[in-house]
């Protein structure tokens, strides 16, 4: 008669090892899933500061070494050139083409993504503020032969900031 009983105390016992492996399961699910999301804020961090340290570098390598472009106002912005090619977008070019097939590995292929954008975030930002500054010297020229004061720029020099780079004025229109 003391075997029925034994034979149920066993089958307790493993519905209690069973029940705490099951928790234990659990418990290591969600100790991986918090540390792969870590790992995703992580590199999205590392995207950031990779695509924004390099639009840093670039704008600052370029004041500092580069000169106007070719039939650019004197006071736009200035670039590193080769052969008249900008460097900024000859290396986010290959950056991001580097990247899109896989040159260098699976992890290292998304940083030279990030370089490539800065690069042509770089680029990009050069091309629409010489584009804009060409914009208001047309409009002022406009504005000037016909006689109205120009509210766009003011006349003379440029103005230099305190560490030699050029001021940016914004200027929001009311409503």
């Amino acid at each position: 008669m003391a075997l029925p009983f034994r034979a149920l105390a066993a089958v307790k016992h493993y519905g209690e090892l069973a029940r705490a492996k099951q928790q234990l399961e659990r418990v290591e699910n969600r100790e991986k899933k918090a540390k792969e999301k870590d790992r995703e804020w992580l590199q999205r961090g590392v995207s950031i500061a990779l695509t924004n340290g390099t639009l840093f570098g670039w704008g600052w390598i370029n004041e500092k070494y580069g000169s106007t472009s070719p039939g650019a106002a004197t006071t736009g912005p200035k670039n590193v050139a080769i052969a008249g090619i900008p460097m900024d977008a000859v290396v986010g070019g290959a950056m991001t083409a580097a990247g899109f097939l896989g040159w260098f590995g699976k992890r290292w292929s998304d940083y030279a993504l990030n370089v490539g954008n800065g690069s042509l975030g770089a680029f990009a930002y050069r091309m629409g503020a010489e584009l804009g500054h060409g914009w208001v010297t047309s409009q002022q020229q406009q504005q000037t032969t016909s006689g109205a004061p120009s509210r766009q720029m003011g006349t003379g020099a440029a103005r230099v900031g305190p560490q030699g780079g050029r001021l940016h004025t914004v200027h929001y229109a009311r409503t």
